[in-house]
């Protein structure tokens, strides 16, 4: 057997063997084989710092691109539907906030120049508006509050388009103001009369029950305000005197209200 010294004599460059390569490490002879003890222990530690500082510095990287930018979703809105109703008059049918398109008075069909009545519905929760828009001039119409059904009235001398702010479904009904009406009237919430022929002076009993009530007298020589209370229940008797007529009642509350002649 062959002790450390003789192997070294052997394989070193001096006795023409074949030189081993240089180890950091420690030889060591068993059994007639070379062994070589590195310290692979170290160096497999290096490799994984320099592998965790090569994985720490792609994701650095990914991290600074900038993100792809983010799909807009095409628009849902609908247009609000126009709808001929039978004789004169449109129904505009929508859901949520919208404007409609400019609607021009027509000879035929559709609506005319003069006094309408706009009936509006809304089936939201929220906030209910609706204007008239004209000649860049805007008439609020409506200013509620979850569901609403009502009917106000609106002077049409040209093109008039609508402006709604609704959180549901709703419509408007935009029909000429007919004749055939009564001086007594009564109902609940926001409502307009037909046109109806003055009666002569009189005593008049008025009622309201909600919290707000406004009551004007339109004629055609000229307007009244005949209530204007905001701090309902109401329960008046008053004197009304009718202009020149034809006339008609508008009526603005949160409640029941009647207007009756007294004997």
């Amino acid at each position: 057997m062959m002790d450390r010294a003789s192997l070294c004599d052997t394989c070193g460059p001096q006795s023409g063997g074949v030189e081993l390569p240089s180890f950091r490490g420690t030889l060591s002879v068993s059994n007639g084989r070379v062994t070589a003890l590195h310290r692979l222990t170290a160096g497999s530690a290096w490799l994984k710092i320099l592998g965790a500082g090569l994985i720490l510095l792609a994701s650095g990287c990914q991290a600074i691109r900038p993100a792809p930018p983010t799909p807009v979703p095409p628009s849902t809105a609908v247009e609000p539907a126009i709808d001929y109703l039978p004789g004169r008059g449109v129904q505009i049918t929508g859901t949520g906030d919208a404007v409609t398109i400019p609607i021009t008075p027509q000879y035929t069909q559709g609506i005319t120049v003069g006094i309408s009545i706009v009936t509006a519905t809304h089936e939201g929760q929220s906030a209910f508006a609706v204007q008239a828009i004209a000649d860049n001039q805007i008439s609020v119409l409506v200013a509620a509050t979850g569901q609403y059904r009502g009917a106000r009235p609106l002077v049409v001398q040209d093109s008039v388009s609508f402006q709604v702010n609704a959180d549901g479904n709703w419509t408007l009904r935009v029909e000429p103001l007919r004749n055939g009406g009564q001086p007594a009237f009564s109902g609940t919430g926001d409502n307009v009369s037909l046109f109806f022929d003055p009666p002569p002076p009189g005593q008049w009993l008025i009622s309201g029950t909600g919290k707000m009530l406004f009551i004007q007298l339109h004629c055609v020589s000229g307007d009244v305000d005949v209530v204007d209370d905001n701090n309902g229940p109401y329960l008046r008797t008053a004197t009304i005197t009718f202009s020149r007529g034809p006339c008609f009642w508008e009526v603005q509350s949160d409640g029941n209200w009647s207007l009756k002649p007294q004997a």
